[in-house]
Order: C-alpha cells, then structure tokens, then sequence
C-alpha cells in the first residue's frame, strides 16, 4: 500500500503552537521510530499512542516565520518515503484569532 495522507483536522490553530492535528489516510505505520511529519517548516511531533495505519496524530511547533503561517502543506515522511500533500484538505494555518491573549 502506498504513503497516502488526505487531509487533516483542525485546518487551524494558534501562532504558539500546541494544536493538536488528526492527520487522516492510508500506508501509514505504527512505527514511531519510523515516522517524520512537518507543516511547512515545522516540526509536528507524534503523540504518545500517535501513530495507526490510517492515523496520525501531532502537537503543532510555535509558528517562528511570519511568512510561514498560512496555505502550509503536511510533510509525511516514513521510513524514508517522503509525501507533501497539498490540497485544500492538507492545508494548516497558523492565525492570531486562535492564539490566547492575556490581558
């Protein structure tokens, strides 16, 4: 089976990171070793208990470029196959209207 991600939830989060993604598809491997996953730029580290065959699950990076934040295609590389989706369904944006502010 081949290395398919098609989409994931939410499409959005706040500019300090810490989103959870629900990244959904096919080929995937439990194998955490195996397993990179970025969103544009940044890194999206795997979940404890993170990772099935069709799911993959990462807490997102603070967003550190201010022209990396919008339309940010998912990087899914395992075991050194590598898969940018892209699409409408694979896009995240990092926004300042989910980002907490302390007044």
């Amino acid at each position: 089976m081949s290395l398919s991600p098609s989409a994931y939830l939410p499409a959005s989060g706040s500019l300090e990171g810490g989103q959870v993604l629900y990244i959904n598809g096919s080929g995937f491997t439990n194998i955490t070793t195996l397993i990179t996953l970025q969103v544009g730029p940044y890194s999206c580290p795997l979940e404890a208990g993170g990772a099935t065959t069709s799911q993959l699950i990462c807490r997102t990076k603070i967003a550190t470029m201010s022209t990396q934040l919008v339309l940010l295609p998912m990087k899914v590389i395992i075991n050194g196959t590598t898969v940018i989706c892209s699409t409408a369904m694979c896009t995240y944006n990092y926004t300042s209207s989910k980002t907490p502010l302390l007044t």
